[in-house]
């Protein structure tokens, strides 16, 4: 239990550090308007840029402001939604390009996050022991998966690593046990100790592989020498290839296939389980959505390319 000591000492110095007040314009109480309160900091006058260090009053779904007082939101501050349990999503606005370390850690109830392509660093431990996360889109700037960001988030299902990442910090993905596979683009050349495609057993108080654990990832690249140090299955993927849903480096009736399957779900209210460089390879027309239509242009292409018709 070691590790998992570790985690909660981890939790309680950082709550212990959360500051009593963080707002620097409050209102008394019974002054303050009904609805969600955002405390924060100016960070740049002249340039009139702020951060959110707290809230108050804010539940469920959640659209963080882009403006604070006439102050653009550019970055969320450490440990600024600790432990809150009252918020079930949260979606960043684009004018944010930095996230602290435990800003929403110990979010119990947090399901969902979308982060916009302007968020170009995380904070470690951003959202250690999320338990009820399940998606986490994480934008298309990051350099970075900080050390712990998804540390001990048991429901999470699906992880799509933007093409911009470097490096995967120690222990980020650790003890994610539904996660069961992780595309890795030829951009990471680090992964770090416990990264991904481990658990721990608590029967054991052990860490163990993640059974059946693959990367997919380009031949010869980090991803490969990494799934073969550790024993991790590897699926070769061969880039952006129109109609090509699961890479295999072929445009065939099955990719057709896949596109419905993922039509059906995303249009009965489903989440997407297809990657960024899946959904690229989905939308045959380019037209930003999938359809049927692109299904149907997939699978024309197939027939073409396998003299089943004539162009």
């Amino acid at each position: 239990m070691k590790r998992f000591v570790s985690l909660f000492t981890a939790l309680t110095t950082a709550a212990g550090m959360m500051p009593l007040t963080s707002s620097a314009e409050d209102s008394p109480a019974e002054t303050s308007p009904p609805g969600p309160i955002y405390h924060y900091e100016v960070t740049d006058s002249a340039a009139k840029t702020a951060r959110i260090t707290g809230s108050e009053n804010i539940s469920g779904n959640v659209t963080l402001p882009a403006e604070i007082a006439g102050c653009k939101v550019t970055a969320i501050a450490d440990k600024a939604f600790f432990g809150n349990c009252d918020i079930t999503g949260v979606t960043v606005p684009d004018t944010v390009e930095e996230i602290g370390s435990f800003a929403f850690s110990g979010c119990l109830n947090l399901t969902d996050v979308k982060l916009p392509a302007g968020v170009k660093k995380l904070g470690n431990s951003c959202f250690l022991s999320c338990n009820s996360l399940v998606e986490a889109d994480l934008g298309y700037s990051l350099t970075a998966i900080p050390e712990r960001c998804f540390y001990a988030c048991p429901s999470l299902l699906w992880a799509d690593i933007p093409d911009t990442v470097e490096m995967i910090g120690k222990e980020a993905y650790y003890s994610c046990p539904k996660v069961s596979g992780l595309r890795i683009p030829p951009s990471v050349k680090t992964i770090g100790a416990d990264a991904v495609g481990v658990r721990y057993n608590i029967r054991t108080s052990a860490t163990e592989s993640i059974p059946g654990f693959k990367l997919t990832g380009r031949a010869g690249s980090y991803a490969q020498l990494y799934s073969a140090d550790k024993g991790f299955g590897f699926t070769e993927e061969h880039g952006e290839i129109p109609g090509d849903v699961d890479l295999d480096g072929r445009v065939l009736a099955f990719d057709a296939s896949a596109v419905l399957r993922e039509y059906a779900v995303i249009s009965g209210g489903g989440r997407s389980t297809l990657s960024r460089l899946q959904r690229k390879n989905a939308e045959y027309d380019h037209d930003g959505r999938l359809s049927a239509s692109d299904a149907s242009d997939i699978l024309r292409a197939y027939a073409v390319a396998s003299g089943k018709i004539d162009y």
